[in-house]
């Protein structure tokens, strides 16, 4: 009876087996059907997109560039109170005297950062795949790669042939290496540039012709959600892109049924010089929600290269010397960046390395003294801390900068300052402050206590005390001359 009973519990237990086999095959069949579902389906968007690249491109010619500010003055004025000047215009000719040296002043220089600035999160990419390596920015990232990334080629340029590449690429596993590549984007908190200028690199990293990387990156890109497009003329591949702020001295078009420009950008095309036209398919339905957002909203993480330079600036009794911290790796970071809106770079945000040290050498200085001091402290830092001359003399173009390269470059001009001083002010005093934008001139103007005289520009109902960090040896409330009767635009500063 007991063996009985034995022989029953088992066949239950193989019915029950069996029967759990037959349910987990069927869900294993149901997945591996909606899985074939969901590939037809993104299948299905890739063809009609094919089918879309073969129709008739249209032959597009380019704008001319825009261009950011006229240009600016190659000599800047000093400050000189009037009853200074009158008095020496009225003097004979002294012979020259001996004067004393001012009081120079050496800061300690700075202790090394904190060791959380020295590391950054490693990049650990899914198992099982071909890896690649990209260096960004002094970072070297394994990234899941495909030999169909490398094996496809764009030999002869058409339509056809880059709805065909198009296909090829859309019908290989690319969804693993674009998840992996999204996901050192958020890791590493990029911004859409550097995620572009990631891709662009992965690209070469890849395929050597121009033609191909081009291709990949438009392929990528598009496959993260960006709106980009491609265009060419005689055999060269070119990328075209909106963005979310204009971007100036590349050229550009406007499509019909789109209200956004595209931009051929430097970085992303680098032999596409001298191009004036291209053949290119028309902009479809297109939001600001996939272009590219130029705004550097938080510090990208990048391993750190530092570098330490000695500043010697005025300050309103004496000078004195300063050794301050920046990064490197963020200096290379921001040489790829387009040229875009003043907005951009006043808000961006700087290395951690360098407002530790910014804050080590001005605290103390600032320290004890009224607001009007304190600005005035900050203006001549600015002032007289670094060499002048516009970005035509030092670049031969227009380029704005943020703190980490003016400590870089040997140069800087007005809007550079004013980028500068906006940062210090907010940073170090707490106060509100603005850009003003002249046709040739660049300047600030801060939310400054009303007792403070001055010059003054009125802005949302707010009263804000100019500061020009150009205007050498000036103080607050003082416009530079030439500026005095026109009316700035305004620079908002988050």
């Amino acid at each position: 009876m007991i063996h009985l009973k034995r022989i029953v519990s088992i066949c239950s237990l193989l019915f029950f087996a069996q029967t759990l086999f037959a349910q987990n095959t069927d869900f294993d069949n149901y997945r591996s059907q909606q899985s074939r579902a969901f590939q037809n389906f993104v299948s299905e968007q890739d063809r009609r997109f094919s089918d879309f690249l073969r129709k008739e491109w249209k032959q597009i010619d380019l704008q001319d560039a825009e261009g950011v500010l006229e240009d600016k003055p190659e000599q800047l004025p000093s400050f000189l109170p009037v009853d200074e000047a009158e008095e020496i215009s009225n003097e004979a000719p002294e012979a020259p005297q001996e004067v004393e040296a001012p009081q120079v002043i050496t800061l300690p220089v700075p202790p090394p950062p904190p060791p959380v600035q020295l590391s950054i999160p490693r990049h650990v990419p899914p198992s099982g795949f071909p890896l690649t390596e990209v260096e960004l920015f002094g970072t070297k990232h394994s990234v899941v790669y495909f030999d169909v990334f490398s094996s496809t080629r764009i030999q002869r340029l058409s339509n056809e042939t880059i709805a065909d590449y198009w296909l090829a690429l859309a019908g290989s596993p690319y969804k693993t290496a674009v998840d992996d590549i999204r996901a050192i984007a958020e890791k590493f908190k990029w911004n859409d540039w550097a995620t572009s200028v990631f891709v662009r690199r992965y690209a070469e990293a890849i395929v050597a012709d121009e033609n191909s990387q081009i291709a990949l990156t438009w392929f990528m890109l598009n496959k993260l959600g960006y709106t980009v497009h491609v265009g060419y003329q005689g055999n060269k591949l070119v990328i075209i892109a909106p963005a979310t702020t204009k971007v100036y001295a590349v050229p550009r078009y406007t499509m019909d049924g789109s209200t956004l420009a595209f931009y051929m950008m430097d970085y992303l095309n680098k032999n596409a010089s001298g191009i004036r036209s291209i053949h290119t398919y028309a902009a479809e339905d297109i939001t600001h929600e996939n272009t590219l957002e130029l705004h550097i909203r938080q510090n990208p993480l990048l391993d750190p290269n530092i570098v330490q330079k000695r500043v010697r600036f005025a300050t309103l009794d004496r000078m004195v010397e300063a050794d301050l911290r920046f990064d490197r790796n963020r200096v290379d970071f921001l040489a790829t960046y387009p040229q875009t809106d003043l907005t951009v770079f006043f808000n961006a945000p700087v290395s951690p390395v360098f407002e530790e040290s910014v804050r080590l050498a001005l605290e103390p200085l600032l320290e004890g003294k009224s607001q009007g001091e304190q600005l005035n402290i900050l203006l001549r830092f600015v002032q007289t801390g670094f060499e002048y001359k516009t970005d035509t003399q030092q670049f031969s173009r227009q380029r704005f900068m943020t703190p980490d390269e003016i400590m870089f470059y040997p140069y800087s001009d007005c809007d550079d300052r004013a980028i500068l001083f906006s940062y210090l002010v907010k940073t170090l005093l707490g106060l509100e402050v603005v850009g003003l934008e002249y046709s040739t001139h660049v300047a600030t103007a801060v939310l400054a206590d009303r007792s403070l005289a001055g010059d003054r520009v009125t802005h949302n109902g707010k009263s804000y005390l100019v500061c020009d960090p150009t205007y050498i040896m000036a103080d607050y409330g003082m416009t530079m001359p030439q500026f005095k009767n026109e009316r700035p635009s305004i620079i908002t500063v988050f």
